[in-house]
């Protein structure tokens, strides 16, 4: 159990470490950081070296509950990062060209992985999914390095934030109720948006009761922390008792 432990500190260290690597070459950390989970993982050095012995069924105890702070982070980042009031341009189109370059994207590396690669079709829409939108924390690492326009990339960033969310409902939507697909995609398609209907009702009203909280008592300091602390319990409630 104490593998754990040593993995944790050795993650924050990497973190760091990358977060070095970008300040000076301007490599983004999210990639540093796929490419050192690839070498340890897929590639076996943690194996190779034997060091520490590691059970993997630790992690798969806990992976359900990182995955959902890891969920969590990354959704409450890219909210917290987008300020409306500094978009330019037209919202509308920003966020009609966000929903088809999803919808392109995992298309498009769906069908490669399926036909070229010979991938299961799920799995293979999955892995597209995951990886088919851009990120909310590449957008905010990498635009401030480029030059462009302020509408370009006020849409970018916009399309950051939505892509993240999408892609966190499309995700955890296929893995967890991948067996339905075997019904039809119309099945799928009808009980994640029944269930996520509700999340989102249920998400909307909590988020207004949280703004008034936090207006009417001017909580300031401590506002970040309380506010991702709300957020995990809202996520917790959603997931056990309205499943």
């Amino acid at each position: 159990m104490f593998e754990i432990i040593f993995l944790a500190g050795l993650v924050i260290l990497i973190g760091l470490a990358s977060r070095w690597v970008f300040e000076k070459t301007r490599i983004p950390q999210v990639i540093i950081l796929l490419l050192i989970g690839f070498v340890l993982g897929p590639l076996g050095l943690i194996t190779y070296f034997n060091f520490p012995n590691i059970n993997q069924g630790y992690f798969q105890n806990i992976a359900p509950i990182i995955g959902a702070v890891a969920i969590i982070s990354m959704v409450f980042d890219a909210g917290i990062r987008l300020r409306l009031k500094e978009l330019k341009g037209d919202i509308s189109f920003s966020v009609f060209f966000t929903f088809v370059n999803l919808a392109a994207t995992i298309g498009a590396v769906s069908l490669v992985l399926h036909f070229i690669f010979h991938w299961a079709f799920l799995d293979s829409v999955i892995f597209a999914t995951i990886i088919g939108g851009l990120s909310s924390f590449a957008a905010y690492s990498i635009l401030p390095l480029v030059r462009t326009t302020n509408n370009l990339r006020s849409s970018l960033y916009l399309e950051g934030v939505i892509s993240t969310i999408a892609i966190g409902i499309g995700a955890i939507g296929l893995m967890r109720y991948a067996q339905l697909s075997t019904q039809g995609p119309v099945d799928l398609v009808n009980v994640l948006f029944f269930l996520f209907s509700i999340s989102f009702i249920f998400g909307l009203v909590v988020a207004l009761l949280i703004l008034f909280l936090i207006l009417h008592f001017n909580i300031k300091k401590f506002g970040y922390f309380a506010l991702f602390a709300l957020l995990l319990i809202v996520y917790s409630v959603d997931f056990v008792y309205l499943g």
